[in-house]
């Protein structure tokens, strides 16, 4: 009887049971790892984007409340509207003389024609601050600049700020009415607000500022969006010693005199930007009549294109300003 012989069986190349499982914990190791950066990555970009729009927003807004505070109207004094008193020569004498001997002794050059506009310039102020408190009529008239605190609807008051300017601080929306674009290009200066709506999702979006023209009106336009918070205040311009240098929140002006030497925004945007600006606001500030019965707003009868005063300055011998380009800015 024969014998089977039983050879063993080759080994074939392969992994341990051991081997596999410490492969499989190592790839979920690394795998975990790579999503984890690529959430990292993703999140900051998604920061990054959203900063990003931030300060977008921020420079759409510093260039509307610049371009509003360079182009703000005043109400055009009594003295120089509808054939008011003007300075004579027995006003400007001693005012003359005063500023004469002041520029004398403190060692400045000066001529007989800068003495003369400075006089009638004087002059015409003060005339017109007697025209204005005989009858007090800021009382009655529309400040030309306003800066308020408005009740919110929401629990709190929100800061607005309302302006005759003789153009617009944004471009106007998009319109495919021609009535309304010719209106817009028509109206040499126009009142609007610069203001705060809360946006459709305040948890999230917060608010949005936007400027919505009044007169004539038109569309509210969207200047900045996603803003957490924003605060105005305007250092006043002191007329006397005893006047305040403090800034204030609330403020209000018709004539250029009223006007404050600067404007100063800060703001905080949803994505953590945040701006503190401070504004200049020029003089000469342009000086615009109100409108007569049955006139639209801001069309100017018998003024020039800028709707600037065009009186013709002192009687006889009327020098034009020295610098027109005057600026005053907080010291």
């Amino acid at each position: 009887m024969s014998r089977r012989v039983i050879e063993p069986r080759a080994t074939r190349p392969g992994f341990t049971a051991a081997e596999l499982l410490l492969a499989l914990a190592l790839s979920v190791v690394v795998s975990g790892a790579a999503i984890s950066l690529i959430g990292t990555v993703t999140r900051a970009d998604s920061v990054a984007q959203k900063r990003f729009e931030g300060e977008a927003e921020l420079q759409g807004l510093y260039r509307a409340v610049r371009n509003l505070s360079r182009s703000v109207a005043a109400r055009r004094l009594p003295d120089s509207s509808a054939g008011g008193p003007q300075p004579s020569e027995s006003d400007l004498a001693p005012i003359i003389a005063e500023l004469r001997e002041k520029m004398t002794n403190a060692g400045q050059p000066f001529t007989e024609e800068s003495l003369r506009q400075q006089a009638y310039d004087q002059a015409r102020a003060n005339l017109a601050q007697k025209a204005a408190s005989a009858g007090d009529e800021r009382e009655t008239l529309e400040p030309r600049f306003d800066l308020r605190l408005d009740a919110s609807g929401y629990g709190g008051a929100v800061p607005v700020l309302e302006a005759v300017v003789t153009e617009p601080p944004v471009p106007p929306a998009w319109s495919s009415e021609s009535v309304r674009d010719r209106m817009f290009e028509a109206a040499p200066v126009v009142r609007g607000v610069i203001e705060g709506v809360r946006a459709a999702d305040f948890e999230k979006d917060g608010w949005n500022i936007q400027w919505r023209q009044v007169e004539p009106p038109a569309e509210p336009i969207v200047i900045a969006r996603r803003v957490k918070g924003w605060e105005w205040t305007v250092l006043p311009r002191k007329k006397h010693a005893k006047d305040s240098q403090q800034w204030a929140e609330v403020a209000s002006a018709w004539y250029g005199q009223d006007f404050p030497r600067a404007l100063r925004m800060r703001v905080l945007m949803m994505t953590g930007a945040a701006a503190d600006w401070l504004f200049d606001i020029p003089r000469p500030i342009a000086e615009i009549a109100d409108p007569t019965e049955g006139e639209a707003f801001g069309e100017q009868p018998g003024g020039d294109e800028q709707g600037q005063d065009n009186r013709d300055g002192p009687p006889a011998k009327a020098p034009t300003r020295d610098d027109p380009n005057e600026r005053g800015g907080a010291k």
